[in-house]
């Protein structure tokens, strides 16, 4: 339904690969949840960030 109302679908809760499974089949391209990662305090978000920008600024430059 979403879908043909043109709306972004943003799941949340997943834990499970057979939940992401279902989603992706369903055209669902977006969401959140346990299984991509647990919880975290916004300094280890910053680092995780940082050390992905740095990484694409490496790949960039080869």
């Amino acid at each position: 339904m979403a879908t043909g109302l043109n709306l972004e679908v943003i799941a949340e809760g997943i834990e499970t690969t057979t939940q992401l499974s279902l989603l992706r089949q369903n055209d669902c391209l977006v969401g959140q949840g346990f299984l991509m990662a647990k919880p975290m305090p916004p300094e280890e978000i910053e680092k995780i960030l940082i050390e992905d920008r740095n990484l694409l600024k490496a790949a960039n430059a080869v």
